[in-house]
């Protein structure tokens, strides 16, 4: 029976913002990012689980695109992320819906410290609990260990929970754990498909 509703945070619950990132350290370096994606990528897993600072992360970009020497990339992500992220009101409105009706909701994502201390300010994150996010335990999705963490602290059973992603490589590992999935995609009726999955709202 499920008791507790997991959601992803960019691209679910707010807008997602790689694209715009991408964008921006594009035009700040004047190259293509196709010359610094894959390190971009490989970086910001480090960067999601707090191994490596910001500034790190932005240097290591520069080298990657073998920039002159004393160029530098004035850039804060928080900045872009703030500019570019918008609330997806309907499935905030649907959190709220769902803790009136009962059930519990909680956070499982991967996120930067700036980010994570951005959407709490702004409020984004307010009545969900636990708010398991890669920065601060460490971890990122897909590794097993960050959704057995989330149902632990839930205190309850992966197979009486439903995590909600829009990155299928993120469901697959969490379906595997006994987690009821559900693909959020722009033009999916969230509260139908949960309701499909036996939640009564």
């Amino acid at each position: 029976m499920i008791h507790y509703v997991f959601f992803d945070v960019g691209g679910v619950l707010s807008t997602d913002t790689k694209q715009p990132i991408l964008i921006e350290i594009e035009k700040a370096l004047g190259v293509s990012k196709s010359s610094f994606e894959n390190e971009f990528d490989r970086l910001s897993e480090d960067l999601q689980r707090g191994c490596i600072e910001e500034s790190y992360f932005l240097e290591a970009i520069l080298e990657s695109v073998n920039a002159v020497q004393g160029t530098s990339l004035d850039l804060k992500l928080v900045d872009i992320y703030r500019q570019h992220t918008r609330p997806i009101t309907r499935n905030i409105d649907l959190g709220r819906k769902l803790r009136n009706a009962g059930y519990s909701t909680g956070i499982i994502t991967n996120t930067i410290q700036s980010f994570l201390d951005y959407n709490r300010t702004r409020g984004l994150l307010d009545d969900f609990e636990p708010v398991v996010a890669s920065c601060e335990v460490g971890m990122i999705k897909p590794e097993e260990e960050i959704y057995l963490l989330a149902a632990r602290r839930a205190g309850v059973d992966p197979r009486d929970c439903i995590f909600v992603d829009d990155k299928i490589k993120f469901l697959e590992v969490a379906s595997k754990l006994g987690f009821t999935t559900v693909h959020y995609f722009d033009g999916i009726n969230l509260e139908s498909e949960l309701r499909r999955f036996g939640v009564e709202l």
